[in-house]
């Protein structure tokens, strides 16, 4: 009878703990803080011209120098730009200003600005 007493309780600790991870689960599915996230961003600054490009929808990785100091940079950061892997080429220039969230495209006849987007909406 105990045996039968034990295997009860271990099944009904085994339930609860469950029924935890279950809402603990559906909770932590929400929608994400944007004003605390962007605030991140906010510090960043890039100032590049672009040699080496890999971005996905996930990450922007890229590599190059600094056009003053001809220094070698690199940015690997989250695309919340939404920037596609065509939009940036070889030669371009990124800059990211400390203080915003936009990034601009510099290319050789036109500056593109990217908001920054968090939730599917940009962000100022």
């Amino acid at each position: 009878m105990n045996l039968k007493n034990a295997n009860f309780q271990s099944i009904k600790i085994m339930n609860f703990f469950l029924y935890v991870m279950i809402i603990l689960i559906i909770f932590s599915c929400g929608k994400s803080d944007c004003n605390s996230y962007k605030s991140a961003f906010y510090p960043d600054e890039y100032y590049l011209v672009a040699k080496e490009i890999n971005i996905d929808e996930t990450w922007m990785k890229i590599k190059g120098s600094v056009p003053v100091t001809n220094e070698k940079e690199k940015i690997m950061v989250h695309n919340n730009w939404i920037i596609n892997s065509d939009d940036v080429e070889v030669e371009d220039t990124i800059v990211k200003k400390k203080g915003e969230l936009a990034i601009y495209i510099h290319k050789k006849d036109t500056v593109i600005i990217y908001d920054w987007y968090c939730n599917g909406k940009p962000y100022k």
